[in-house]
């Protein structure tokens, strides 16, 4: 282990797609990272040193992530992403690294079922609307699927204002680089009644 050169093998084939999504099971939060991949059979054969071992579900292999590894999406991206990853697995041209192996069972299911945002009909109806310009990094929220969570969307609300955002479907930031600067596009959504 201590020859193969694990470290330089991942960044060689990592792609240009990088996503970082949160989501509750349980009244917990968890947070994954899905990473775009260039070779599958590298990227496995590294995850194959990095790992204590491997749960098989689904027919997927699931890799429990060696505890020597402080934290691989640290590694990977430095502190772009807080996420302490746990768990890894392979998905097609995609490198899925989760938090616990609740997150990853629910990642394995999604894929296997087919179950992703591409068949949101919410989300593909926003996205047809308001997703048209390339960005470097977008944060979109489900409104209306979070009413709870609405005080933490928008921290500068209070009990009295909070009302006016019941209405709110779908919202995202978009930031973008364009000749070293950022540029900053907001949408929000109201529900139709």
């Amino acid at each position: 282990k201590a020859l193969f050169n694990c470290e330089r093998q991942v960044e060689e084939n990592i792609g240009s797609k990088v996503v970082e999504t949160e989501f509750g099971i349980n009244g917990v939060v968890n947070k994954a990272i899905v990473v775009e991949i260039k070779d599958s059979v590298l990227i496995y054969e590294a995850l194959r040193f990095l790992s204590d071992s491997m749960k098989v579900n689904e027919g997927i292999k699931n890799f429990i992530l060696n505890d020597s590894i402080e934290n691989l999406a640290a590694v990977m991206f430095g502190k772009v992403f807080n996420s302490k990853v746990t768990n890894a697995f392979i998905f097609g041209n995609y490198l899925f690294l989760t938090e616990c192996d609740e997150a990853c069972l629910f990642y394995i299911n999604s894929m296997v079922n087919n179950s992703n945002a591409a068949q949101n009909e919410l989300f593909m109806a926003y996205a047809k609307d308001n997703l048209l310009v390339n960005f470097n990094y977008q944060a979109y929220y489900a409104v209306s699927k979070n009413k709870k969570n609405l005080k933490e969307i928008f921290a500068f609300t209070n009990d009295s204002t909070i009302k006016h955002f019941n209405k709110l479907s779908d919202c995202s930031i978009n930031m973008s680089n364009y000749k070293n600067t950022l540029q900053f596009r907001t949408n929000i959504k109201y529900q139709q009644n």
